[in-house]
């Protein structure tokens, strides 16, 4: 049995910071704070369960600089939190009229998007054809994404698979965000299912991401849209929180379960014996042991700034002529007796790229910067364009 005893003190300390970010922000879950320090705390609970299938010990100097990095998170949010707090209640809001959403433009836009959909596909299946695929389109995305961890992908794509991804996540992020706006605050009508075509139409972009981290980035967006949208129609009163609370655990479970079947459809699950409750304390629990022995025991460093977290300049310059080294996205895998990953919370790409002070400087801006604009969503009138931003 593993010492797991620094783990449950990590468990422990990032729940400390979680509760005192919610009573801080009155038991408001949106608060950056509180989701930042709630996400970590829920990591650190099934790096603890994981401990029970596999040797994950967190190391002291891991322990130190992600405590430490959370906590500078949480108090950059709660500073810019009552800083920028108004003194005026806040009441219900609810708007005139909703946003028609035409039919005629879905249409378009999702015929568009599975035109793109399709491209993509052929393109994916061409590129696993060149890697050896012979099982068809059913193994091109498992092909593909060995390729990708083995950093063996370089030049089979251009950049318009890229382009036509993108293209497809703004359509169905606007879509999605109008279908929310529309329901919520103006209330159920049968003519606004025309707004969903368009997003069902980025599935196949989910899919073919060979990831799992669209997919769950989307689902955050869906869900944060959703609840700031109810809390402003609510006026955040407790019984709307409450609420939102328990959308929250409905959201985690039916993310739970695409995440399993996302996996089983990428190759990436299924056919290696390990129970599912197994398979999610790996994905959710695994980086931060991980990332404990990143910062113990660093690789060599590349001598380039911001290589992980400004990887696109490097390529745009390149490309334009100047003479730059080649940098990587993907992540070196690190082995825990036999179970690998190559997930180090986001704070190993900020440490890497500028070390930790940087890394501690970049977690107080972005605590203190999405506050302040969380503050604004919360006081200002929810226009869509400003949720989709946010």
């Amino acid at each position: 049995m593993p010492d797991v005893s620094l783990l449950t003190l990590l468990f422990l300390a990032l729940a400390l910071l979680f509760l005192i970010a919610l009573v801080a922000a009155r038991m408001d879950f949106l608060q950056p704070a509180v989701i930042g320090s709630g996400a970590m705390a829920a990591s650190a609970f099934f790096a603890v369960l994981g401990s029970r299938w596999w040797a994950s010990q967190m190391t002291f100097e891991g322990w130190a600089v992600l405590v430490l990095a959370i906590a500078v998170f949480v108090a950059s949010g709660l500073w810019s939190y009552f800083m920028s707090r108004p003194h005026a209640p806040e009441t219900p809001w609810r708007p005139q009229a909703c946003y028609e959403i035409s039919w005629r433009w879905a249409a378009f836009f999702s015929v568009f998007a599975a035109i793109m959909a399709y491209y993509s596909v052929q393109a994916m299946y061409e590129a696993s054809v060149i890697l050896g695929n012979t099982g068809g389109y059913g193994s091109m995305i498992h092909v593909v994404r060995g390729a990708i961890e083995r950093d063996d992908f370089g030049g089979l794509f251009n950049r318009w698979m890229n382009y036509r991804a993108m293209a497809a996540q703004m359509i169905a992020c606007a879509y999605l965000c109008l279908f929310l706006y529309d329901v919520i605050l103006v209330g159920w009508r049968w003519r606004f299912l025309a707004a969903l075509p368009p997003v069902l139409c980025y599935i196949p972009f989910l899919i073919l991401s060979t990831g799992r981290m669209t997919m769950l980035c989307f689902v955050i967006y869906a869900f944060v849209v959703a609840a700031i949208l109810f809390l402003r129609k609510h006026g955040y009163d407790v019984r709307a929180r409450r609420h939102i609370l328990g959308y929250a655990v409905l959201a985690g479970a039916a993310f739970m379960l695409f995440f399993f079947l996302m996996g089983l459809l990428t190759g990436k699950t299924g056919g290696d014996g390990r129970s599912y409750p197994q398979i999610i304390a790996h994905y959710a629990g695994r980086s931060l042991p991980a990332f404990g022995e990143v910062v113990t025991y660093p690789t060599m460093e590349d001598g380039l700034i911001g290589s992980h977290t400004l990887g696109p300049v490097y390529r745009v310059l390149t490309s334009i002529g100047f003479s730059l080294p080649p940098v990587k996205n993907f992540m070196p895998f690190t082995d825990f007796s036999g179970i690998d990953t190559n997930v180090y919370t986001v704070l190993w790409r900020y440490t890497w790229d500028y070390g930790i002070v940087g890394m501690l400087l970049l977690m107080f801006l972005i605590g203190a910067g999405y506050t302040l604009l969380y503050r604004y969503l919360r006081h200002a009138r929810p226009h869509p364009y400003a949720l989709m931003a946010y």
